[in-house]
């Protein structure tokens, strides 16, 4: 969400983008910051999975038969061998947190909207927690406890989360804070999720005192204010290297970065901020920082932090505005990470 959305207005950035050749030179990034454990690759199937749907719904362009335009073909990305699609889990339930801010935009801001409507259409039950888009992952983690609470949730149900941005920490904490409302969860995925923060929030004091705390006061309640406390990369790690997550929850990772055309207006300051450590990134989070050993790296959309997930050009059209018209087919990103995930899990034997 718009995260640092005012900063964009007060930082000055003078990095360029890299050109997409550039990009495509590199490598994944599969060890976490750390550097104590690493990221499964499951890249080439979810690209196998994604390229079916798109191509059967005309999403993707004729001459790109491997989807390269959508998710990013690295140096070293292994191929797979084809095999079908999985079929849809009906019996997986899917529960989705939005991000920071998302509170002021209403459902312009929720991630995969219209994937959702699919799946729902498709069987599967689909729900979203609304997060306070200004609180700390504490306090957002007793509002999806609260969901967990108030809902009818069968003991034999099992629930994928998928968090969106700062909705992937919320995620995080839920699951160490609330044990017992989170036992039928049996996987995380992280779209665009600063896992380990982002050093953005690192200048961030002074923008949260003098500008958050303030900003679209008209649309949505201030909350607790520990926004940008909880994305600080040092208390991310420091809370990482004692909460480790339940061994029976797998965790699924798609970042995102992209070239100058697909890059939003209100994001490339911060592109740039954030480009002084690493040029992959979102315009709010680095592809490092979205990895956690053990996990399932998905891929990397070739997106910004927006337009990777939710759609909101019609509520900022000056900040989403991109060089680029080309949308990013959220809907199937949604459904190959559902066929992936639970295609994943059927191969996975269930945890504690």
């Amino acid at each position: 969400m718009p995260l640092f959305l005012a900063a964009s207005l007060l930082l000055e950035g003078c990095t360029s983008v890299p050109k997409a050749q550039e990009f495509t030179r590199t490598t994944a990034l599969l060890r976490d910051p750390s550097g104590t454990g690493s990221a499964l690759d499951g890249r080439a199937r979810f690209r196998q999975i994604f390229c079916q749907v798109a191509q059967a719904d005309g999403a993707v362009s004729a001459d790109d038969p491997d989807c390269a335009g959508i998710l990013w073909r690295l140096a070293e990305e292994p191929t797979a061998a084809f095999s079908p699609l999985p079929r849809i889990r009906g019996d997986l339930h899917l529960v989705i947190v939005t991000g920071a801010l998302s509170d002021c935009f209403g459902d312009a801001a929720l991630p995969f909207r219209f994937g959702a409507e699919r799946l729902r259409g498709q069987g599967v039950r689909v729900d979203y927690v609304r997060v306070s888009g200004r609180s700390g992952a504490e306090h957002n983690a007793r509002q999806i406890a609260d969901f967990f609470a108030a809902g009818e949730f069968p003991p034999s149900e099992r629930i994928v989360m998928l968090g969106y941005s700062k909705g992937a920490v919320d995620i995080q904490q839920f699951l160490n804070d609330f044990p017992e409302l989170s036992r039928g969860v049996v996987a995380m995925v992280s779209v665009a999720g600063p896992l380990w923060g982002t050093p953005l929030a690192n200048r961030g004091d002074w923008l949260n005192r003098h500008l958050f705390a303030h900003l679209y006061t008209d649309r949505c309640p201030p909350g607790d204010s520990g926004l940008i406390h909880s994305l600080q990369p040092d208390v991310r790690a420091q809370w990482l290297s004692t909460h480790p997550l339940p061994s029976s929850v797998h965790v699924y990772s798609l970042a995102a970065f992209t070239t100058s055309p697909h890059l939003a207006r209100g994001l490339r300051a911060t592109w740039s901020r954030l480009a002084e450590y690493d040029t992959r990134n979102d315009g709010q989070v680095r592809i490092g920082d979205t990895v956690l050993a053990g996990s399932d790296l998905l891929g990397y959309v070739n997106s910004d932090h927006w337009g990777a997930a939710i759609t909101i050009e019609n509520e900022l059209p000056y900040f989403a505005g991109r060089e680029s018209p080309r949308p990013i087919p959220q809907a199937q990103l949604l459904l190959a990470i559902w066929l992936y995930v639970g295609e994943s899990l059927a191969q996975t034997p269930p945890g504690p």
